[in-house]
């Protein structure tokens, strides 16, 4: 069994939480932050992120784990990315009467704009998705079970997505 990775710590979010590039809206959820922080430091490098986090120049690596991935950053510019999806393990797709009952759903809903979730927040979550099967209703409006699960996916696809437990 592979150990599970340690989740960033409280400190380290709350720090790449006040970076100018995270939106105020998200700052209190560490998965966004983490998504914000990838998609801008990713191209920029390990000294822009320390240069803004006014942390110690000298650090040779750093971690940032987001829905979308994982990004180490390091000093010698070795950096590594490992995308949540990819396209070998994409999400399983929802049945055509699933999706028709979640879109009537999302209409009637006053988060619903522009054929978007907008209390989903980032769309790379999957919340807010009618079309992929696990995805879920950030507010519960969705049906809790489903009509039918799809075929299981090949073997080299399996484990990116879980259903998404019923709300409390």
């Amino acid at each position: 069994m592979t150990p599970s990775k340690p989740a960033p710590s409280p400190c380290m979010t709350t720090a790449l939480s006040q970076l100018p590039s995270v939106p105020a809206a998200v700052r209190d959820r560490p998965r966004y932050v983490g998504d914000h922080c990838i998609r801008h430091y990713r191209p920029l490098g390990l000294a822009a992120l320390l240069r803004d986090l006014g942390a110690d120049p000298t650090t040779p690596e750093l971690e940032i784990v987001g829905g979308i991935g994982r990004l180490v950053l390091r000093a010698d510019g070795r950096d590594t990315w490992e995308p949540a999806v990819s396209a070998v393990n994409r999400p399983r797709s929802a049945a055509p009467e699933l999706i028709t009952n979640r879109r009537t759903a999302c209409a009637a809903c006053d988060a619903y704009s522009n054929h978007r979730c907008t209390a989903a927040g980032c769309g790379c979550t999957g919340e807010g998705k009618p079309e992929i099967w696990s995805s879920r209703c950030p507010r519960g409006r969705w049906p809790l079970t489903p009509l039918a699960a799809p075929a299981a996916p090949p073997a080299s696809a399996a484990g990116s997505y879980t259903v998404a437990s019923a709300p409390p």
